[in-house]
């Protein structure tokens, strides 16, 4: 409902980003195992586009049942707003390019050594499946303006690694855990957060 509010205020600027967790804490935070993760994102993802799309809907799935409901008010995009969603991870690429979805990619995780392969990998699924349109991506990578070199270096260090430090902790803490990303990955994750 949030959403389709917000595409109201804004007149139809809205993008909706969506995504799952690469953090397990996400989910065992709710006594749900990370391993259905990517099962009850694209659950959900179907649910918000029947709320968004349908006067009424019922659903019922492995993870998520409704039985006749209404979302008010409906989005005001149509159908409707569009979607982006978000990857870090090596396999999530090519999962969106089959989706057909915008991309979205944070450089606080991806690094830019393999940057260039998973967009190919994104767009090589895109045009596998046979997606007609533009290929869209979108970065986002923290920048931090300053007068000088060392300035832009000094000031957001502080407040800028500790992010990056508990981004890591919040990796290692679930390495070798069942269910969550390969050891490997994650404790590279958890050794380079950024």
């Amino acid at each position: 409902m949030a959403a389709a509010t917000l595409d109201h205020i804004s007149q139809g600027r809205f993008e909706f980003g969506i995504g799952r967790s690469g953090l397990p804490g996400s989910y065992e935070g709710y006594n749900i195992p990370y391993s259905e993760s990517r099962d009850r994102f694209f659950e959900a993802l179907e649910i918000i586009k029947k709320a968004w799309t349908e006067e009424r809907f019922s659903y019922d799935g492995k993870y998520f049942s409704y039985e006749d409901v209404c979302l008010v008010p409906k989005p005001y995009q149509s159908p409707h707003p569009p979607l982006r969603m978000a990857a870090t991870t090596p396999d999530s690429f090519p999962v969106a390019g089959r989706m057909g979805m915008p991309l979205f990619v944070g450089l606080r995780v991806a690094d830019m050594t393999n940057f260039s392969e998973q967009v190919d990998s994104y767009k090589q699924a895109w045009l596998d499946v046979g997606h007609e349109g533009e290929i869209n991506v979108f970065l986002r990578a923290p920048v931090y303006v300053a007068e000088a070199k060392d300035k832009a270096l000094q000031e957001p260090e502080e407040s800028f690694m500790r992010q990056f430090r508990l981004l890591g902790d919040s990796f290692a803490v679930f390495v070798g855990k069942a269910g969550t990303p390969g050891a490997a990955e994650t404790l590279r994750r958890s050794q380079h957060p950024t």
